[in-house]
């Protein structure tokens, strides 16, 4: 599932760039900030999903001790 979710993350992070440097040329700085904030969120966001720090624990597992 994070693999789907990372690249959810990925697309959306693209998305925002492009629009960004759409209404950037337009002249519409504080969108392009935005949008520049919001790519850079996601694609955060990308690294987390990719990197899964938060494993199944459905096996059974648990953290700390009994």
């Amino acid at each position: 599932m994070n693999g789907n979710l990372a690249l959810l993350f990925c697309r959306q992070a693209m998305s925002d760039l492009e629009v960004g440097r759409i209404v950037f040329e337009a002249g519409k700085w504080s969108y392009a900030c935005f949008l520049s904030q919001q790519s850079s969120e996601k694609s955060l966001m990308l690294l987390t999903a990719h990197m899964d720090p938060f494993p199944d624990r459905s096996n059974g597992a648990t953290s700390g001790s009994a």
